[in-house]
């Protein structure tokens, strides 16, 4: 599987109109994986596989450590960053500038779990 591909599908479709806004609100009530569901939309549309909760929980556990361990709190200090002048006192243009940095390591992380499921999904396909 091209990862390459695969990260396109996914910007394409994070970017449709309201389409954001939605994954980001249910993210947020329900702790969805917004990369793990686009790429299970990757593999239906794209690959033309059968998805069941079988399969996303494989792969969901194939991420759950990158996902706890890195995506999880970069995406925490990100968010407390952009409150940081009121929450913790910090200069806002400094705490900007990190915030920054802190969310292009966030897309960074967020771009490696997929590669990750491209791995997994490599691995599971040529076990079949």
């Amino acid at each position: 599987m091209n990862p390459e591909a695969a990260w396109a599908f996914i910007v394409e479709r994070y970017a449709a109109p309201g389409r954001a806004e939605a994954l980001l609100h249910e993210q947020e009530r329900s702790g969805l994986d917004i990369v793990l569901h686009l790429f299970m939309e990757y593999l239906r549309e794209r690959e033309g596989r059968a998805v069941d909760d079988t399969l996303v929980a494989e792969a969901a556990a194939a991420v759950a450590a990158w996902r706890a361990q890195v995506i999880t709190p970069l995406r925490s200090v990100r968010r407390l960053l952009k409150e940081a002048e009121a929450q913790l006192g910090a200069p806002a243009q400094p705490a900007e500038e990190l915030r920054g940095i802190v969310k292009g390591a966030e897309l960074r992380s967020e771009r490696i779990e997929l590669e990750m499921l491209c791995r997994w999904w490599g691995r599971r396909a040529a076990a079949a």
